[in-house]
């Protein structure tokens, strides 16, 4: 059956389909000779029970199945129904759960499958073969002609663009899976106890390739036809990109450089500069060889030359004249000067050649420049944004808007990406500075950078920690501690009411070796009242430790 045939089929469906039992709706679905298996399954009570048939024996046995929920495989196979042992497709089907759409909800079925046998009518398909009444709602199916497996993806393309066009009296998705069951004429549906019953159809058997095509009309989609035909010419439209040159075709390549000559002229007011006359007009020439519809070169050279090129001589015209006419005559290769090439024999800076609007005849910098420009143009009109733009409309990642309520990125998109108010943005600014700069003030504390007792999140983040010598030992040193003499004065006390700890951590301070096992913090007490002449300075010391004194 070819596409553009026009099927007409009675709005009536036929007085036989009514009463079809089920061995006929086998036979029917399942011929005598086909190839492969099918799968018969019944349900009872919740308890599933599958047996795989012939198709020549499936029509009798399926007595034994119509007291309970009984189904049947659409496709067959190499034995049990599986996805993998498929052995040939058999139908294109809908299982129409109408019930589900509001506007079908509480309407009668005959008015449903009028409306859908409308609709069939309206988008130029076919009929289908059968329409059956399956309890909850219908289904349709188109019978196709046996289609090898390897075609499983075709028939999967069809299948699925033929239920988006019935999505309104909801189609179910599902029947893209080969492997599915649908329910047996004459059997019961035990979810609301009807029976199920064939409505109407053709009863025909449709060629897959034009029912295929018929479902894309439809769908607005190409045919497979069509379809190749345009990959064959994106094929030959990429050969042909790679083997020819790119850009420009010569001939308009040249004309656009001749037209770009000339505007030099004009801005030279309407003389070529002398220095340059001789290459202008051999440029000028090189252009008249590559275009195709001049007539008389020689003729034009004479003309441009003695219109802008006055000076120049005669023996220097008919030598450009010359080399020209033999280049057009093939007897020698003709030049193929590029822009930027022009430009540094003319002396064209780009900004002149931007100034002019010239077309052909600026440097590759300029040409590089405005390649950039122009795709950048194509593809702002495609609707496309620049990067800034698109950062500006795109900056969760700069804002992370997901620590404001404390959360990590993949809990903030879970929750829904709640927005944050001004308030909450500035107390995420705040808690953000008070970990840095509570981790700074620990790492100047192990090395040792602030003094004892300062509170740690009072500490100023530009505070250097304390830097030893290499030959140093920090625990050993006494270059962080100051003198006894200056923590007196800016604590404004007396000397003889220092604490005992200065003392001691200036007697600890001192080298292993300097210090002996008694007497140290006497001795060093005694020096201290020599060097202060302060008999007083001891006493909390004394007071502290008795038998030392």
């Amino acid at each position: 059956m070819e596409p553009s045939q026009q099927l007409h089929f009675s709005d009536h469906p036929l007085p036989a389909l009514t009463k079809m039992r089920a061995e006929d709706y086998l036979r029917l679905l399942h011929p005598e000779g086909a190839h492969g298996q099918v799968t018969l399954m019944r349900l009872d009570d919740d308890v599933k029970c599958a047996r795989t048939y012939d198709c020549a024996s499936l029509p009798f046995t399926a007595s034994v199945w119509l007291d309970v929920s009984a189904y049947v495989t659409l496709h067959r196979f190499h034995g049990p129904r599986s996805y993998g042992r498929l052995a040939a497709l058999n139908v294109l089907a809908l299982d129409l759960d109408y019930r589900t759409m509001p506007c079908w909800r509480d309407a009668a079925l005959s008015k449903v499958v009028e409306a859908f046998s409308a609709v069939v009518q309206s988008l130029g398909l076919p009929m289908p073969s059968t329409l059956t009444d399956t309890g909850r709602g219908f289904a349709a199916l188109w019978f196709i002609d046996e289609l090898h497996p390897a075609a499983l993806e075709r028939w999967q393309a069809a299948q699925a663009c033929l239920i988006d066009l019935f999505q309104k009296f909801g189609a179910d998705r599902a029947c893209c899976d080969p492997a599915r069951v649908f329910r047996i004429p004459e059997t019961i549906n035990n979810k609301n106890g009807r029976e199920v019953a064939v409505l109407g159809g053709t009863l025909r058997r449709y060629g897959f390739d034009a029912l295929a095509d018929r479902i894309y009309i439809a769908a607005g989609r190409p045919t497979r036809a069509a379809l190749a035909d345009m990959t064959s010419v994106q094929k030959a439209n990429k050969q042909k990109g790679s083997t020819g040159p790119r850009g420009l075709a010569p001939a308009t390549r040249f004309r656009h450089v001749r037209g770009d000559l000339l505007t030099l002229v004009h801005y030279w007011k309407d003389q070529v500069p002398e220095g340059l006359r001789n290459v202008w007009l051999h440029v000028y020439a090189t252009c008249l060889t590559h275009e195709h519809d001049v007539k008389d070169l020689e003729s034009e050279v004479e003309r441009v030359a003695a219109q802008y090129c006055i000076g120049l001589s005669r023996t220097e015209v008919a030598s450009v004249i010359r080399a020209a006419i033999r280049r057009l005559k093939r007897d020698q290769q003709k030049y193929n000067y590029s822009g930027a090439r022009i430009a540094e024999m003319l002396g064209v800076s780009d900004c002149l050649a931007k100034k002019l609007d010239l077309r052909q005849v600026f440097s590759s910098v300029e040409r590089s420049k405005r390649r950039v420009e122009s795709e950048a143009a194509r593809r702002r009109a495609k609707g496309m944004k620049m990067r800034k733009d698109y950062l500006a409309a795109n900056n969760i990642s700069t804002e992370k808007p997901w620590l404001v309520h404390g959360y990590s990125r993949s809990t903030w998109y879970r929750k829904g990406c709640p927005p944050a108010s001004v308030t909450e943005r500035k107390t995420a600014e705040i808690k953000d500075v008070e970990p840095c700069r509570k981790s700074e003030t620990s790492l100047l504390l192990r090395q040792g950078g602030l003094p004892r007792g300062t509170p740690l999140l009072k500490a100023a983040v530009g505070h250097q920690p304390l830097k030893h010598p290499p030959d140093s030992n920090p625990k050993h040193s006494m270059e962080h501690i100051p003198s006894i003499r200056q923590r007196a004065d800016s604590a404004r006390l007396r000397p003889n009411l220092l604490p005992i700890s200065m003392l001691s951590a200036k007697v600890m301070a001192t080298s292993p070796p300097e210090r002996s096992p008694a007497g140290s913090c006497t001795r060093y007490v005694s020096e201290l009242r020599a060097e202060t002449e302060d008999p007083t300075i001891g006493r909390p010391f004394a007071k502290l430790h008795p038998a030392r004194q």
